[in-house]
């Protein structure tokens, strides 16, 4: 038995029809690799936060290399 799936992107409000073969409306679940181990909600808003405030990237990035740097052994 061969399941078929109908697969949609993170965060789009449509499906991903478009990206599959012409009058092609399902994916066979053979063809798809992967699998989703967990799920975090919200964890991308993090890199949303730190493109839109670069002042905010340096400090983080400061931090950790200070951090790195002063635990070194």
């Amino acid at each position: 038995m061969s399941y078929q799936v109908l697969t949609k992107g993170d965060n789009n409000d449509v499906d991903d029809t478009a990206l599959y073969p012409p009058g092609q409306g399902y994916v066979d679940r053979s063809e798809i690799v992967g699998s989703v181990r967990g799920y975090i909600p919200y964890v991308g808003y993090i890199t949303v936060i730190l493109s839109e405030r670069p002042w905010l990237k340096t400090a983080v990035l400061s931090i950790s290399a200070l951090v790195f740097f002063l635990r070194r052994e």
